[in-house]
């Protein structure tokens, strides 16, 4: 008989225990209770009925523990980017354009979706800008200062000069476009760059790019990032036209650091040199004449 009381008090049990989970889950869902936290949400399907709130942490790429200060302009499911956004719907989509553009290069979110939970912490890593040396050697290993060590030359004559990137340290360029200018294009066939990471994009200068002179001739280049405190090597091709000197004529080049920025024109988030306008937009421009003699 003993055996038999036992059977409903464990019903009885049983049946309080899940109608206090019912109550529990009830309450997540009207609102009513204490919310669960973003483990617990993911683990019993806890849907928000309210905005989620976004939070945000931006800091040095190279540096642990050091805070950088941005503005953030986000896009809320491709909506216009705008600042002040502090919350937003669960699923919504956003994209953020975090910018310092001072000590900083600007860093962009392409896509982060806003999870089912309370709260939302986005973290960002910016990249310190650099404040790299750029030598270029003639053919003689000396450096070319404009003074004493120039690069002679003669009628027809052909050059490789090689040219070396000092970087710095816990710093980046990013990407940068580098040009490459003579002073004279009627005396000089072609130039090009080769190591750095260099790919040829064209003979076009950018708008924002101001010549030196009426006869000037460029060659543009896509060169990679100068991340920390490293030495980048890479060679200068200068080849004369047939029966000319570039005796008395120059040749510079000049590399501008490619960021993220939005675009006032289209709206859009643009990594590159300059906007859709031909503004600069460039963090930092290094830049190296080459004399003829």
């Amino acid at each position: 008989m003993a055996e038999n009381k036992l059977v409903p008090i464990a019903i009885i049990l049983i049946a309080v225990f899940l109608g206090a989970m019912a109550a529990n889950q009830m309450g997540w869902l009207g609102g009513a209770g204490t919310p669960p936290s973003a483990n617990q949400a993911a683990a019993t399907g806890y849907i928000s009925t309210g905005a989620t709130t976004l939070s945000f942490v931006t800091a040095d790429a190279a540096q642990t523990g050091t805070a950088v200060t941005t503005t953030k302009q986000t896009s809320v499911n491709n909506a216009a980017y705008t600042t002040g956004v502090t919350s937003a719907s669960p699923t919504d989509v956003l994209s953020i354009l975090f910018v310092n553009n001072t000590a900083y290069h600007n860093a962009y979110l392409a896509t982060a979706t806003v999870p089912k939970s309370p709260t939302m912490t986005i973290a960002q890593n910016l990249n310190k800008n650099a404040s790299i040396t750029m030598t270029v050697f003639n053919t003689n290993n000396q450096v070319i200062d404009g003074a004493t060590y120039n690069q002679s030359v003669t009628t027809g004559g052909a050059y490789n000069l090689a040219i070396r990137l000092d970087g710095q340290d816990k710093t980046s360029t990013q990407d940068m476009v580098c040009i490459l200018e003579s002073s004279d294009g009627t005396k000089m066939d072609k130039m090009t760059l080769s190591g750095l990471g260099a790919s040829y994009v064209g003979m076009a200068k950018p708008s924002s790019y101001a010549l030196g002179g009426a006869n000037s001739q460029v060659w543009v280049y896509n060169v990679a990032p100068v991340a920390g405190a490293v030495s980048v090597n890479g060679v200068i091709g200068v080849q004369s036209k047939t029966s000319q000197t570039l005796a008395g004529t120059t040749a510079k080049i000049t590399c501008l650091t490619e960021e993220y920025f939005l675009d006032g024109t289209t709206g859009k988030v643009v990594y590159g040199i300059e906007d859709s306008l031909g503004a600069a937009k460039s963090l930092a421009s290094y830049t190296k004449t080459i004399t003829f003699q």
